[in-house]
């Protein structure tokens, strides 16, 4: 690593951590390797020689703070792309790993303090919620992806989003303030973003689909061609919203809008718009994805999750003809 990246190796040497004990790696952190992959990789570019030369220097720096020996937090960590939270080097590599599509740019960049008051005031509402709703998924979200980057999309942007993740930062999602309104916004967001992560630490030994890495399919959520497995990911973190709001819909307490809207008929309609993205891309990888054994079983799962709501709510047509095909099976 150090010779493709033509440092010396006083440069690249990095400090002894004496103890390790409690540290949680960062979305950073996790970046900062793939810097380092890239720059290896490609060691003829110039771009990329710094990428990795600038990781290098980063990390000398990150294991000599105390901050690199903190524990996996409990609670959502908010922040947003400025020179408030991250240095320059930093909120490059948020970019460089969150918008990695050159054809389809998301444009992404951070907010001013006002709006970051607001959103982070919306996206706690949601939190606090999701902990009365669903306890356990609120843990686990808090383990598998603590860190939200509130941030927006420039008006050039080609391609308009909701929230993105990437293996390359696992731990972490970036949310749209642009195309959140409310905390059930946030409350939707939250669960599929996590979702998408929890599908990358799943796959880490075992893919989710086994068609070939340049295949691409039609998507029910986009106007491009898509690969399989961004379909399933689509798959898999609409049944967990399902699964979310279901049991907000049959939570006993209290929750944010009630006042407006006494028998959550809005919670209703998210529901059924989540369970028929589902049972679309279900359709969809049905025609075009060969899964793995680990791609079925999730798959089933998500089936089964879904198929259990409707037991709350009678479902759109689309969920109910998929659910009674299903059966029949």
């Amino acid at each position: 690593m150090v010779r493709a990246l033509g440092a010396h190796p006083e440069q690249a040497s990095l400090p002894m951590v004496s103890s390790l004990a409690g540290w949680a790696a960062s979305a950073l952190d996790f970046g900062v390797y793939f810097d380092l992959c890239l720059a290896s990789i490609d060691a003829q570019s110039s771009e990329a020689k710094e990428v990795g030369q600038a990781a290098i220097r980063w990390l000398q720096h990150r294991f000599l703070e105390t901050k690199a020996a903190r524990g996996r937090p409990t609670e959502l960590q908010v922040s947003t792309l400025s020179e408030l939270f991250y240095i320059g080097v930093e909120r490059a590599r948020f970019l460089r790993w969150l918008d990695t599509d050159c054809q389809r740019p998301l444009a992404i960049g951070g907010i001013g303090p006002s709006r970051l008051i607001c959103a982070t005031r919306e996206l706690y509402e949601a939190w606090f919620t999701l902990g009365d709703v669903a306890p356990q998924l609120h843990e686990e979200i808090a383990i598998i992806s603590p860190e939200v980057l509130l941030v927006r999309s420039d008006e050039e942007a080609s391609t308009r989003f909701d929230g993105v993740s990437s293996f390359c930062l696992w731990g972490c999602m970036a949310l749209n303030t642009d195309t959140h309104f409310n905390s059930w916004d946030y409350f939707c967001s939250l669960v599929n973003g996590s979702a998408h992560s929890l599908l990358f630490a799943f796959s880490r030994q075992q893919p989710l689909v086994l068609n070939p890495i340049d295949q691409r399919s039609n998507s029910p959520l986009r106007e491009d061609q898509r690969p399989i497995d961004t379909v399933f990911h689509a798959a898999f973190a609409s049944a967990r919203e399902v699964w979310a709001l279901k049991r907000a819909l049959t939570h006993s307490g209290r929750l944010p809008g009630d006042d407006m809207d006494p028998r959550r008929t809005g919670l209703l309609e998210r529901l059924r718009t989540s369970a028929g993205v589902f049972w679309r891309c279900d359709e969809q990888l049905a025609r075009v994805a060969e899964l793995s054994l680990l791609g079925e079983k999730i798959l089933q799962e998500s089936r089964d999750h879904v198929l259990s709501s409707a037991a709350v709510v009678r479902p759109l047509a689309v969920f109910d003809q998929r659910a009674t095909d299903l059966m029949k099976c």
